[in-house]
C-alpha cells in the first residue's frame, strides 16, 4: 500500500512484520473474499496516533462486525500498526 512507510512496523504478535510481509498476508484474504466490504465509520487522531473504526462484512447481506485499528503515523505515512 502506498500509505505505508518503507520502514512500517507491525506490532501484533500473530502478524508478519514489515510492509511487504503485511501486504502479502492480506492478499489471500482479499482474493478469498471478493465481496468484502469495509466502511470507515470514524477516524480519531492525537498527534502521531490514529484510531480507525470500520464496519466490515465478508459477504453481501451478512451483518458484519466492527473493527478498530490503531496506527502510528509520521510524514503522512503509516509507520506502525497495533500500537
Amino acid at each position: 500500500m502506498a500509505c505505508e512507510a518503507p520502514d512500517y512496523g507491525q506490532h501484533h504478535p500473530m502478524a508478519p512484520g514489515g510492509r511487504d510481509a503485511a501486504n502479502a498476508a492480506l492478499e489471500p484474504v482479499f482474493a478469498a473474499n471478493p465481496d468484502l466490504k469495509v466502511e470507515t465509520r470514524r477516524i480519531l487522531g492525537d498527534e502521531s496516533l490514529v484510531a480507525v473504526h470500520d464496519h466490515a462484512a465478508m459477504e453481501t447481506g451478512e451483518p458484519g462486525y466492527a473493527t478498530v485499528d490503531m496506527f502510528r503515523v509520521a510524514g503522512c505515512r503509516i509507520v506502525g500498526m497495533g500500537m
